[in-house]
């Protein structure tokens, strides 16, 4: 963090009666969705995923012509944000993600060849594309549970399966729309890391 805390000791058992009496008002007060939603929208999550992966080669591949070898090497992860990575699931909330892309991959790829891929899938509905926006976005339902999908264009040609977002070299190169994508990603993994998994789980 850039700033030292302000305290790090163990909350007092006073405070920790607070916790439970706010936490028994919002689960009476505030509806979450439903265990077998979660499931259902982290399954949706990995369809995404698996689009945008796709997605990825066939730029390499079908636009770009590299190497089949190269395009399965260059790799691409898609990261959650906001309340979704955090656990904290209000009925019907948008689920907001960001494609982080090889170098290789533009934004004119991600709101021509990506976008035309969605529009030709049943399951999405609502797709509505942003380009010129301060940070560009596709947003659209998918089986029923909506996405924003964020782009960043990261400075190498290969996304490491390790990828940490939360390390400020990779931020090296990037333009600002990128950057103010990935602040979602990073500032939701920050808040996970320093409050931990017992307040927000995995």
């Amino acid at each position: 963090p850039a700033y030292e805390p302000l305290s790090i000791r163990e909350p007092t058992e006073a405070e920790k009666r607070i916790d439970l009496t706010l936490k028994a008002y919002m689960d009476v007060e505030m509806k979450l969705e439903s265990n077998e939603e979660m499931v259902r929208r982290d399954s949706v999550l990995a369809e995404v995923r698996s689009i945008f992966i796709k997605w990825v080669q066939y730029v390499a591949v079908e636009v770009l012509h590299m190497p089949a070898d190269e395009a399965e090497d260059a790799g691409g992860e898609l990261f959650i944000s906001g309340s979704h990575r955090l656990g904290v699931r209000d009925i019907g909330a948008d689920i907001d993600t960001v494609c982080v892309a090889p170098n290789f991959c533009t934004r004119e790829h991600f709101f021509t060849y990506l976008k035309k891929d969605l529009l030709s899938r049943p399951e999405v509905k609502e797709l509505i594309a942003v380009e010129e926006a301060f940070v560009p976005i596709i947003s659209f339902d998918y089986r029923d549970v909506s996405i924003d999908l964020l782009f960043a264009r990261m400075a190498e040609n290969i996304i490491p399966k390790d990828i940490d977002i939360l390390d400020d070299k990779i931020l090296i190169g990037l333009d600002e729309a990128t950057e103010k994508s990935l602040n979602g990603p990073r500032v939701t993994n920050m808040i996970f890391r320093l409050v931990g998994e017992k307040t927000f789980p995995n």
